[in-house]
Parts: structure tokens; sequence; C-alpha cells
């Protein structure tokens, strides 16, 4: 930490702290993610797997909604991720009631689906997307940051991934086999919190999770694993998935916006959106030409 001096602790895990700090002789603010080194297992492996990741991803091609990891070093027993601090968190803005035009949820839309189209093109899932990982700069530049869950595709993964208020459907349903279209189900959620100001489907477990997406959307048209233990068929509805979630969600969005987000609530994780096929929705494509604006709204 020789070369930085700590301005504020932003956050403290279990085994991390992040820390803003100002690079001495530098203008510039950055973040340094400070990962406790075990003595007796060394580095963690969710601390390897973020560097792997984002070495993956910054050595494909320029990513520019991603965050760049601009050095690493070790101090004492901690090993140090350094990044440039963005002031801007999508979930501050949540939090302090900020207006979101149609035009502000378009541009975070395309830049977000963008990041994530990169992160899935390297066979990745970066299965975390939640607001307090978006982050923004003051010209509206948007970049996903932490990427400790982020994993290529395996055989079988965890169900036990990211916050609740995001999980998709398949993973609370015992799937263990799931695709990148997790994350377009996070996508949807984040788009609903936009709106509604607080994350529409949370509960307090697992179980109540499930419900209450079930409860909310109807059945899944697939298979899962724990479909029977919860007894899925109970939540069917007559009326058909575009309608449920017109009924549900209708008031918050216009029709394009609305119809984006019905395909990224799929239940059915083969036939929801993917990222990529998201960027080329005329609704999404919109958001490439607007520059966002963070200022209150009179």
């Amino acid at each position: 930490m020789e070369f930085y001096e700590k301005v504020e602790q932003i956050k403290e895990g279990e085994n991390s702290k992040i820390y803003k700090c100002n690079k001495i002789d530098f203008k510039e603010c950055f973040v340094i993610k400070k990962v406790k080194i075990d003595a007796a297992s060394g580095v963690s492996s969710l601390a390897l797997r973020e560097i792997r990741s984002l070495k993956t991803l910054a050595n494909a091609s320029i990513a520019t909604n991603i965050i760049d990891l601009e050095d690493i070093f070790t101090d004492q027993n901690f090993i140090c991720l350094v990044f440039k601090h963005f002031p801007i968190s999508l979930q501050s803005l949540i939090s302090d009631g900020f207006s979101f035009s149609n035009d502000h949820v378009c541009s975070i839309l395309y830049q977000l689906l963008s990041a994530l189209d990169h992160v899935h093109s390297q066979g990745l899932i970066y299965r975390n997307l939640r607001p307090s990982h978006i982050v923004f700069s003051e010209q509206g530049k948007l970049k996903i940051i932490d990427f400790s869950l982020a994993r290529p595709h395996g055989s079988r993964m965890t169900n036990e991934i990211g916050l609740l208020s995001y999980r998709a459907p398949e993973i609370l349903l015992g799937d263990c086999t799931y695709t990148n279209k997790v994350d377009s189900w996070a996508v949807g959620c984040i788009l609903l919190e936009i709106k509604n100001k607080k994350p529409v489907f949370e509960a307090e477990s697992d179980v109540e999770q499930c419900k209450l997406i079930l409860s909310t959307l109807g059945a899944p048209d697939i298979d899962y694993p724990w479909n029977t233990l919860f007894e899925v068929g109970r939540y069917a509805k007559k009326e058909p998935f575009e309608m449920t979630v017109q009924t549900a969600f209708g008031h918050l969005f216009d029709t394009k916006i609305l119809q984006l987000l019905k395909e990224l609530l799929l239940l059915n994780k083969n036939t929801r959106l993917s990222a990529t096929n998201a960027l080329k929705l005329p609704v999404v494509k919109k958001g490439q030409n607007v520059v966002l604006s963070f200022e209150a709204e009179n």
C-alpha cells in the first residue's frame, strides 16, 4: 500500500476489505480490494476466480463496460486488487429516488447487456448481477464490477450464487446445469427495480423466493429437478404469460420496454432472451446513442 493513501473504507466482508484510495502523484481515485491470504490455503478461490475472469475479459478485446483490473500486489497477508473508482452506483441512484426516464433505461440496458454479451462470448457466466455491482462514471459510462462469482460454463454448478432477489427460477428449482441466461433474469429484475424503486421479488428464504416468483408469473413449462417438490402445477395461470406480465408490471413501462421485460422474465431457461439477442432489439439499440446524465430533474 506504499503508493496509495486510504480515503475511506467502503465495505468489509468476512475475508476482504474495500477501500477508496488516492494514488500518490495521481489525480484519479482508485478502489483497492484487500483479500486475506489464508496461512494454510493461500489466496481464496473467489479472488483467484475474479483475477482469472478479468484477465480473460481484458485479453479478449476492449471490454468498455467491464471494470479493468489496474494492478495486483500483496500487502502483508493480503492480496490487493486495484480498480479505478466510479463514484455512482445504480444501487445509490435507486435508493436516492432518482427519476429514470425511458432514455436512462435504454442507455443502462444497452451498456449492461453489452457487458454481459462480452462476458458470455468468452464462455463465462457472471452469476452475481445486482444494482450495487453496476457503477457509472460522472459522464454516465457504465461498468460491471466484482467478478468473484464469475465462472466458465460447467456440467454441474452450485445454485448458491448471487443475491436471492436476482436469482433465476431454475436455480431456485434445483437446476445445476443452468446457462448464462441466469444473467438475463437478473437484468429483468434490475429493470423492474429501476422503476419500482425496490426489488419486486424479495423474500426471506430460497423457498419463499421461489413461491413468490411462481405466484406472480405462473408455472414454468419445463421440467426442473424440484418441480414436484414445489408442486409448481398449482401456480399455473389460465391467461397467457404475456398477459400475466402486462397485468403485474404494465403500469411501470411503455410497450416496447415491457415486451423486453417479458422475454427476460421467461421461466423457461431455454426460451428466455439472451444478452446477445436483446442487443438486436430496437428499444435496446436506442440506448447506444443516449448520453446519460444523473443530475436531479426539476
